[in-house]
């Protein structure tokens, strides 16, 4: 499971690392067939190695993928106050193929509740 997938279309989607090491990371990515990644961080930093800037960027183009860093994409310090708090354990999961799952507890059991599109 990818972090936090949120399948917008069939053409992006949100990825985040937690639980995750960079191998792993790489081999989801690969599986979800994704050719670039938008860090969407306003300091593309991290504390697990492997996942800076540049070394995230070094290891997708071995792999043949593409990074680019937006931080103008994402959620600006001024609009960040109180959204920790309001996270939760939900999550719901959308497949490549349509199929959906929602979990309460943070990604330890999932229900599936719609079956792949036709």
């Amino acid at each position: 499971m990818i972090g936090d997938l949120i399948v917008m279309d069939r053409k992006v989607i949100g990825v985040g690392y937690e639980g995750l090491d960079l191998d792993g990371l790489v081999s989801q990515l690969r599986l979800r067939g994704v050719r670039t990644v938008v860090d969407v961080q306003l300091n593309p930093i991290s504390r697990k190695r492997g996942l800076s800037k540049k070394a995230l960027q070094a290891r997708l183009s071995v792999d043949e993928m593409g990074s680019e860093h937006l931080p103008s994409l994402g959620n600006s310090r001024v609009n960040r106050e109180g959204f920790a708090e309001l996270r939760g354990p939900e999550r719901m999961v959308i497949g490549d193929d349509g199929s959906a799952y929602f979990t309460s507890n943070h990604y330890d059991s999932f229900t599936q509740f719609r079956g792949p599109s036709q």
